[in-house]
């Protein structure tokens, strides 16, 4: 049912907008995809570009509040609940067996539809079920400008896999760090908009990573 479903997504969605891929999709294994949330067509987009299947936490709202139907709609394309603003630890470990078992599991760690140009500020979820189960983080940018409508411009940019240790006990300064890592890996991937150069985003990531360097 998945895939029936991804091709026939990816037909109507390649007909109705012009969307420009830029990045690697060669990483193995599981990992965490992070994106920034624009619109709720998001999952979508990146379901239909992304080779391998993902696995997103969803808003539990999007499956108690619009009807079976679109319950078993977000279950068939690999969707899980998750209760924003809670520790929900039913949905962390559903993604850790997820991981377990080699699989992706995307995340919007907004936790909201932000669709303006506001700094990309996350919470900490993604990165502490990284440093969990020490899997990677594959950062993902969705950018367009205004609202979403058809035929509209859309470039998603797959960054550089940030790579995570392993940590068994609870580590709030590598949680911090990490996030802020991510935050500014996308931010970055989203300041070069549609352009193609991708030795612009690694030397605006270098420059930050120097900056850091110094302040310290």
């Amino acid at each position: 049912m998945y895939h029936f479903l991804k091709v026939l997504c990816r037909v109507l969605f390649f007909f109705l907008f012009r969307v420009k891929i830029i990045g690697e999709q060669n990483f193995q294994g599981s990992a965490i995809l992070c994106a920034n949330h624009r619109s709720l067509l998001d999952p979508i987009i990146i379901s239909c570009i992304m080779k391998r299947k993902i696995y997103y936490m969803a808003k539990s709202e999007l499956f108690d509040d619009h009807g079976k139907l679109f319950a078993w709609f977000l279950k068939s394309v690999g969707a899980f609940p998750v209760a924003r603003g809670s520790a929900d630890k039913l949905a962390m470990l559903k993604a850790e067996e997820l991981l377990d078992d080699g699989c992706i599991v995307g995340i919007f760690p907004q936790g909201k539809i932000v669709n303006d140009e506001t700094s990309f500020k996350i919470k900490a979820g993604a990165s502490l079920l990284a440093m969990r189960a020490g899997v990677p983080i594959i950062p993902v940018s969705i950018y367009f400008e205004g609202k979403i409508r058809p035929f509209k411009k859309i470039t998603v940019r797959i960054g550089d896999t940030i790579q995570v240790e392993k940590e068994n006990g609870a580590c709030a300064k590598k949680c911090r760090f990490l996030s802020e890592r991510l935050s500014k890996t996308v931010e970055t991937l989203l300041e070069v908009k549609h352009e193609n150069n991708f030795s612009k985003v690694s030397g605006i990531l270098f420059r930050s990573e120097q900056s850091r360097y110094d302040s310290k």
